[in-house]
């Protein structure tokens, strides 16, 4: 599929992905069979007749080294579903889900530091349709992961899955660790919410055309590269308040806003993947403080600003992404190099919500997920109302871009309107409904959920 053909992202409309028939095909995983190390890092691989799949991806820390809390695997230790498998799936139209698997273990040699993988089998047990190849390499500079995947009947498929990284966000101990970010302007969504994936388990994605993708892990500043030769990158993750327990990232070949791809015998697509873990600490700021202290927290502050979800961040993209947070990046661009992708996406943020998360009178939805916009459960939320206009203030400063400003100034009126009317005493405290912002009875001293109008920057005059 030439890039040409994609779709426009106004015009995507996806189908129900479901992989809940792909996993009552594929058992829980035995012992992975494979497994490379080096210094740097560490991964196992299981081959056989239940699947193909990376089993785990590690990274091998050293006490002091950036990131050491971070331990256990990238992937989930029990992968026993498709979509919690770093390996391949496919639909073929009249038949159903089909994994990958190795039914001929002398098509798995083994080296210093690689592994080769031939004749793993995609289709009905009897009669395969594709076969991949897979190459695994790790060395000094890191992991190269290459697959290769050729049919060898033509036929047609209702949906797919390319290899995929499946990533455990959650290290343990209620800790959240490893959270996947990227920057991605072309990331298309389904209007406001996120394309489904398996409705049962309520997984969504986002998908991209851009076939080549940098990746920044936090807090382990691991960094991996993908690249695609057809297909759409995909991002994909359960519903979840707060920061979900899984997520994928990988790609798919089929556009599902069409009935299905027909392949030839002999076509070929290429995905390839490559990590290197970079001590030195990954961070876009690329500060050096004389205050080493101040500096390792500043860079710990850029990893944050590095957990993007394409073009819709927040406190990281695994998680809900919220006006709270939205105020802070266009205030960090002051302490950044210009980057034009960057100042892209954060126009894209705050037009989308201008556009979608604003209702008529001014008030701006409290938080954005996967299914898109809702109220949170515990009550009035109203904070990010004043980050809302921060950050299009900020935003403005930083670009100078009067246009954008233009465009956006009648909602940011009316969002300021809103928020000024709810100074019912008229004092500069904004009073929150059914919170009332205002002394509490039994204590006088005290103001409750109160916003500061006056604090707000004068952003008509910009």
């Amino acid at each position: 599929m030439a890039h040409s053909e994609f779709p426009l992202p106004s015009a995507f409309t996806r189908r129900v992905f479901l992989y809940s028939a792909a996993s009552t095909l594929l058992a829980a995983p035995a012992e992975p069979g494979h497994a490379l190390q080096n210094d740097a890092m560490r991964l196992e691989l299981h081959a056989g007749p239940e699947g193909v799949y990376l089993a785990s991806l590690a990274l091998n820390r050293e006490p002091g080294w950036p990131g050491q809390g971070f331990s256990g695997n990238l992937l989930p230790g029990k992968a026993d579903t498709t979509l919690l498998r770093s390996g391949t799936a496919i639909l073929v139209e009249g038949s159903g889900w089909h994994g990958s698997r190795m039914p001929d273990p002398s098509k798995v040699t083994a080296g210093p530091g690689w592994l080769r993988l031939e004749g793993i089998e995609l289709g009905p047990g009897e009669r395969p349709v594709a076969r991949e190849e897979w190459s695994l390499e790790l060395g000094a500079a890191g992991l190269l992961w290459r697959i290769t995947r050729t049919f060898v009947e033509a036929c047609r498929l209702t949906a797919d899955r390319f290899p995929a990284l499946v990533l455990s966000t959650q290290a343990g101990r209620g800790r959240y660790s490893e959270i996947p970010g990227f920057l991605d302007t072309q990331m298309c969504l389904d209007g406001i919410k996120g394309f489904p994936v398996d409705v049962s388990a309520q997984w969504y994605e986002v998908v991209s055309p851009r076939r080549e993708q940098r990746i920044h892990f936090a807090p382990s500043n691991l960094h991996a590269k993908v690249r695609l030769t057809t297909g759409f990158f995909s991002y994909a993750k359960a519903v979840a308040d707060g920061t979900a327990s899984a997520v994928t990232l990988g790609a798919e070949s089929v556009d599902r806003t069409r009935p299905w791809k027909a392949y030839e015998r002999g076509a070929v697509e290429k995905q390839e993947w490559s990590f290197a873990p970079d001590p030195a600490g990954g961070s876009p700021l690329d500060v050096q403080l004389p205050d080493r202290f101040l500096n390792t927290q500043l860079i710990s502050f850029a990893g944050v600003y590095n957990q993007w979800m394409g073009w819709i961040f927040g406190n990281n993209p695994a998680s809900t992404p919220c006006l709270h947070e939205m105020g802070w990046f266009p205030m960090i661009h002051g302490i950044q190099r210009a980057n034009p992708e960057l100042q892209q996406a954060a126009e894209q943020e705050l037009a989308f919500f201008a556009r979608t998360g604003v209702d008529e009178n001014g008030y701006v939805m409290p938080r954005w997920w996967i299914q898109g916009y809702y109220k949170v459960p515990w009550g009035n939320l109203h904070d990010q109302i004043p980050h809302f206009i921060l950050a299009v203030y900020y935003q403005a400063i930083h670009n100078g871009n009067r246009e954008f400003v233009r465009s956006l100034m009648p909602v940011v009126r009316r969002v300021a309107h809103y928020m000024n009317s709810l100074d019912t005493d008229g004092d500069g405290v904004v009073e929150v409904p059914e919170t009332s912002g205002l002394p509490k009875p039994d204590r006088p001293d005290v103001r409750s959920n109160s916003i500061c109008a006056a604090a707000l920057p004068e952003i008509g005059s910009t």
